[in-house]
């Protein structure tokens, strides 16, 4: 003899294919139970069930069921690049078009530094142009906003901006501080214990 089937069966949403007394569960539509215990059919088209007053019966809703939104494709943005940069100062050798050690030795050359950019994680980037600072214990002495070749003074080491930098090459720029704009007009004891640094760098 099968079992009878419960309300709190129903309840649950299952239809017992042999019986609540041991049968297959599988899903059912959703069924209300009353205030008394009887259970109440499901709304057409699955519509859910409100109270239009407080305290009051509960009937299918006029709107019909929630259709959800449409999903949306987000759109995500380019990977970042992280750029790895150096700066080094020394004196421009525009012989050997390189630069020579930071010494007193080589004074009697131009100031200039040597900056290095390379993709430390992310994509190939373009570099349209950087900045670059030379500070004096602490102190900011020379700014240099570098955007093409000119900007680098004259005879310095050959590059071009923009420039396509890939993952696993560098890209280098030789300048010739005392041709720019912003020259180096410290004492030579103060640029001997200066330092350069990268401040940022640009894509188109």
């Amino acid at each position: 003899m099968r079992a009878a089937c419960t309300v709190a069966a129903l309840a649950a949403g299952c239809l017992l294919l042999a019986g609540c007394g041991g049968g297959v569960a599988s899903p059912a539509a959703t069924v209300t139970v009353t205030s008394s215990g009887r259970p109440q059919a499901a709304c057409p088209g699955g519509a859910p069930r409100i109270q239009e007053t407080p305290g009051g019966p509960w009937v299918c809703d006029p709107d019909g069921p929630v259709t959800p939104s449409p999903a949306v494709a987000s759109s995500s943005a380019a990977p970042a690049t992280s750029m790895n940069s150096t700066c080094q100062l020394g004196y421009y050798n525009s012989t050997a078009h390189e630069l020579d050690p930071l010494t007193a030795a080589n004074d009697g050359e131009d100031p200039g530094e040597e900056v290095t950019l390379s993709i430390n994680s992310g994509l190939a980037a373009t570099i349209s142009g950087f900045e670059t600072e030379v500070t004096y214990q602490g102190q900011v002495v020379v700014e240099n906003t570098i955007n093409d070749t000119t900007d680098a003074g004259a005879g310095a080491s050959p590059f071009s901006l923009p420039y396509f930098l890939t993952p696993g090459h560098t890209f280098t720029a030789l300048i010739d501080l005392v041709t720019l704009a912003n020259t180096v007009n410290e004492s030579t004891a103060t640029y001997l214990h200066s330092e350069c640094s990268v401040v940022t760098w640009y894509h188109p």
